[in-house]
């Protein structure tokens, strides 16, 4: 990515110098499943896609894979944590950034296939995660559909439920 603002830069520079600063000195504990294996001395990392006037993304927290109800168990130097969870999030997202509304209030909620929403939410985030035209199920997800279902019906039914955002399919706007 060129760098074309040198302050920018090294603003989020800082701030992910000053995110992983607090990280590393806190004590962070995950008081949930003894079974779950938490890395917790990962760094932050920050990707951008295209500018970095976009902000770029965060990856490498432990708590990022994390279920919600798993996240409520992590404490920082001995307090709790204050899980917000945002629905539809990536959806609704670029709907605002396209000055449109979805067509329906549950943005995974695809006519035909009502039954595999967490199948199509997986489909639609790897949708705006990458650059390239998806030919494959994401990893883990084909056993989300019924058996027989096909991926190009599954992203036929996804593009025609929301044509006013599909352009960005594809695009890596996700990033």
């Amino acid at each position: 990515l060129p760098i074309t603002n040198l302050d920018l830069f090294n603003m989020y520079n800082q701030q992910m110098g000053e995110m992983n600063d607090y990280i590393s000195t806190s004590n962070i504990k995950y008081h949930g499943d003894p079974n779950q294996n938490i890395e917790q001395n990962s760094p932050l990392i920050r990707y951008f896609c295209g500018s970095l006037s976009e902000g770029g993304r965060t990856f490498g927290g432990f708590w990022q894979n994390l279920s919600k109800d798993k996240r409520k168990h992590i404490m920082i130097n001995n307090e709790t944590c204050i899980c917000l969870d945002y629905s539809q999030l990536y959806p609704m997202m670029l709907y605002g950034y396209c000055n449109e509304y979805p067509i329906n209030s549950d943005c995974y909620k695809i006519k035909g296939f009502e039954e595999f929403r967490l199948g199509i939410k997986k489909v639609m985030g790897s949708l705006l995660f990458r650059k390239t035209q998806m030919t494959r199920f994401p990893k883990h997800v084909k056993d989300l559909f019924p058996k027989k279902c096909k991926l190009g019906v599954i992203k036929k039914a996804i593009f025609q439920e929301h044509s006013r955002i599909a352009h960005y399919f594809d695009t890596e706007i996700g990033y």
